[in-house]
């Protein structure tokens, strides 16, 4: 498996200015604290991919010591409302914090971009 995965976050909006009509474009702003932690991977030892079934029989599981980490982001953003229908969120993402086991390469920044249409 690829090891177990919980992710949890806290995050804060700030909306400048209140619209009650939602027909109207807005602003949003906001900030998060967000931990994500992922256990170390187990697979059978020796394990070779040897068509379509994967299935491995009677295999020693082993753990892979260079995986799993423990990371915790602080994260800011916008969401942009075009309308009552549009939506377009943007984030940024830095690590406070990073634990990882083994020779893993260390996360710099993560950020998203998104288009949402609501119906």
């Amino acid at each position: 498996n690829m090891g177990d995965y919980v992710s949890g976050t806290v995050t804060a909006f700030w909306k400048p200015v209140q619209q009650t009509d939602h027909t109207v474009s807005s602003l949003t702003f906001f900030g998060a604290v967000q931990s994500d932690f992922n256990s170390k991977m187990k697979m059978p030892q020796n394990h070779i991919h040897a068509g379509s079934s994967d299935t491995v029989y009677n295999a020693p599981i082993t753990t892979f010591e260079n995986s799993g980490f423990t990371r915790i982001f602080i994260s800011g953003g916008t969401l942009v409302s075009l309308g009552k229908h549009f939506t377009i969120p943007f984030s940024i993402s830095l690590p406070v914090y990073q634990h990882l086991n083994g020779y893993q390469v260390k996360m710099q920044w993560k950020s998203t971009l998104g288009f949402t249409v609501n119906f």
